[in-house]
């Protein structure tokens, strides 16, 4: 948030800042499930951990890369990359208060039963990346295309590799990608610094 000038910035800043609140969220969700003393606070931490994976993150980034864009052509695909994110956001935050949703420890990692995805969960992941992935090529910013290709090289990865905790595993990926936030903030004030 240092590095943010504008407020703008600092939305997009804040993109790491709220990967750690989820990442910690999933902590006591490891918590919960792993010692009698923590279970009380289970269904808190993984419904939170759930709604920053399935509902923040399809929000925040192509609204932060929206509000970043200058180019007319690029923010209308942005606008409608975001437009994507609100319908899945809703769909998401449907299936989160109408369906059962528990967490559990399986292979080294949580697998989140999320039942309301299982019929649609090849087209809900496609949709997802569109607009948690994709808006970041779409982006006139310098740098941006790094973060889009660490997290559509991880995603694809996690797909692949840890098909059944695909939420668990790339969110960690995603979160760790996240410091390259700081790279493309750095980059945009330099460029302000020599113009001016």
């Amino acid at each position: 948030m240092v590095k943010a000038k504008t407020p703008a910035q600092r939305v997009f800043a804040g993109i790491p800042l709220l990967f750690a609140v989820q990442q910690v969220s999933e902590g006591f969700v490891w918590l919960g499930l792993s010692h009698s003393q923590f279970k009380g606070g289970l269904t808190i931490a993984t419904f939170t951990f759930l709604i920053f994976a399935q509902i923040v993150w399809t929000l925040w980034i192509p609204f932060s890369l929206l509000l970043l864009e200058k180019d007319a052509k690029r923010k209308k695909w942005l606008r409608l990359l975001l437009g994507t994110g609100i319908a899945l956001s809703i769909y998401h935050a449907w299936g989160l208060i109408t369906h059962p949703i528990s967490g559990e420890a399986l292979d080294c990692h949580i697998f989140y039963h999320v039942e309301y995805l299982r019929p649609y969960r090849l087209y809900s992941g496609f949709v997802y990346a569109l607009a948690a992935i994709i808006p970041c090529f779409f982006s006139t910013v310098k740098r941006m295309w790094w973060l889009g290709a660490a997290f559509l090289v991880s995603y694809i990865a996690t797909q692949v590799i840890y098909t059944v905790h695909v939420i668990s595993v790339w969110c960690f990926f995603a979160a760790l990608l996240s410091i390259i936030v700081i790279f493309i903030l750095q980059g945009m004030n330099k460029n302000k610094l020599a113009l001016a």
